[in-house]
């Protein structure tokens, strides 16, 4: 059982479809392993590159992706 590392982010954006406002929570995880040749900290880091790449991608509601809008 390895100890898991946890980053949650947040960010609000505009839907790229129609345009109204949304927000989006997400969690990323990774996991600190004795047998590789990660601390803590390059977990953390990796973790929060992770979650600034997907702050900075734009968000689509699901209903204008399905065309329901």
């Amino acid at each position: 059982q390895f100890e898991v590392l946890r980053v949650r982010a947040s960010k609000a954006c505009r839907c790229t479809v129609c345009g109204k406002p949304m927000r989006r929570s997400k969690t990323f995880e990774g996991t600190l392993n004795p047998l590789n040749n990660y601390n803590r900290e390059d977990v953390e880091k990796s973790l929060e590159e992770q979650a600034k790449t997907w702050k900075s991608q734009p968000e689509t509601h699901e209903k204008c992706v399905s065309g329901l809008s």
